[in-house]
């Protein structure tokens, strides 16, 4: 089947490329030369047959990466066939398959990123925080201000202890 549509498309590029090159320039029926609305008209309509067929072509073999959970290549091909052809409803269906299988696969690891990334966040909130009350407690002991370094170091422990979720165990 993939060899079939294979042919058919490139029958159709290559009708598509006598076309441009001048070689269908006369009318089958009469062997007159083509009026220029015409030729026109009859070149537009085998440039959409031959688009319609690559679209389905790459339509099939957006089918077969999907099948074969090759999910960037099939979201490619698909989305390739819609260029050729945005009423292409296989292509439409397959891309929206894709995508969902893209957000099933790629939904966990969204997820777990962004657990790690909000558990990364709020450790280093709390180590900055600890940091930052460590150097007021050495600053004011410096100073000789005993009360107040007593009251940073408090301030550290206590940031420690409600931050001990985020934190790794040696950090703890």
């Amino acid at each position: 089947m993939n060899a079939t549509i294979m042919r058919i498309g490139l029958v159709a590029w290559a009708g598509v490329a006598m076309l441009l090159t001048g070689c269908a320039g006369t009318s089958r029926q009469s062997q007159q030369p083509l009026s220029h609305d015409a030729s026109v008209q009859e070149h537009s309509e085998l440039i959409e047959q031959a688009r319609k067929v690559r679209s389905r072509a790459l339509t099939f073999e957006g089918q077969q990466a999907l099948k074969a959970q090759k999910w960037d290549e099939a979201e490619r091909l698909f989305t390739q066939a819609l260029m050729l052809d945005a009423n292409n409803t296989e292509a439409q269906a397959g891309l929206a398959e894709t995508r969902e299988q893209l957000t099933n696969a790629g939904g966990v690891q969204y997820l777990l990123d962004e657990h790690l990334r909000h558990r990364r966040i709020r450790r280093d909130a709390a180590l900055a925080e600890y940091e930052y009350w460590m150097h007021v407690a050495q600053q004011a002991m410096n100073e000789q201000k005993f009360e107040r370094a007593s009251q940073a170091v408090t301030m550290a422990e206590l940031t420690l202890e409600r931050n001990r979720q985020w934190l790794d165990q040696k950090q703890k």
